[in-house]
């Protein structure tokens, strides 16, 4: 089609909208803040629009939307262009597809949020990595909460922020112990002083004989050594894993 015919075709208004991406409502307002755009009316009053009503709607479009003017600026603005708008890429020049751009931006905006994650995620492993590999001391988590069984033992450990005081009971066939929780290191081992006795019927009102803990703690099982301080009672050592339907031995008498 010639300059000359495209200046003479008249479009509708569901043909300007697709064109300038906008809906109806839009360019009827605009036809009322803006003087230059009027288009004229078909027998049956639909609003029909030249080409220069549409490079008029792009260039209000621009103002508006990409350049953050405000009606009464997109109006200054046009009266300094004399009516005659800057012209704007449109289909009839070049094909614009402003849903499908914005559809690419954001495909490429959470490609990118992907990647960043994916680096997130290696650069947390490679800090815990070297967490677990560092100094062993000491550091802020404690043996899991619950019940603890194995060996013919029973481990009840009371770590919880609705528990108090923080401790852990052994009860392993006659002998009964007791000690704070410990603070467990970076390699998994731990120590921590308390109390241990062996012994038959009632529990003695005396206080128990001092004993030291020590163990390791890993994922699934928690090794625990008692050393009594008594030299007569043989150190043992058991084997636990988190049992939270478990149930102790009943008590030695």
């Amino acid at each position: 089609m010639s300059e000359a015919a495209e200046d003479k075709k008249l479009y509708k208004i569901g043909e300007v909208c697709k064109m300038a991406d906008v809906q109806p409502y839009v360019l009827r307002y605009w036809e009322t803040e803006f003087p230059s755009l009027a288009p004229n009316k078909s027998g049956g009053g639909q609003r029909l629009y030249t080409r220069r009503e549409i490079d008029i709607i792009l260039r209000i479009k621009q103002l508006l939307y990409s350049e953050g003017f405000t009606i009464a600026g997109a109006k200054k603005k046009l009266e300094t262009e004399g009516g005659s708008p800057t012209p704007v890429s449109t289909p009839a020049h070049r094909p614009v597809k402003p849903k499908s751009e914005r559809n690419e931006v954001l495909s490429r905006v959470k490609n990118q949020l992907q990647d960043i994650l994916k680096i997130l995620g290696t650069v947390l492993t490679l800090f815990l990595l070297a967490c677990n590999n560092g100094p062993t001391e000491p550091r802020a988590f404690v043996i899991a909460d619950g019940r603890w069984s194995g060996d013919g033992a029973c481990l009840l450990v009371r770590s919880s922020q609705n528990t108090f005081p923080h401790s852990i009971t052994l009860i392993a066939g006659c002998g009964h112990g007791e000690m704070p929780l410990p603070t467990v290191r970076n390699d998994g081992t731990f120590d921590v002083d308390g109390t241990y006795r062996i012994e038959a019927g009632p529990v003695s009102i005396n206080p128990a004989p001092p004993a030291h803990y020590s163990g390791t703690l890993t994922n699934t099982e928690l090794i625990l050594k008692v050393q009594p301080s008594d030299p007569a009672m043989p150190a043992a050592t058991y084997r636990f894993h988190m049992d939270p339907n478990g149930t102790c031995a009943p008590a030695c008498v």
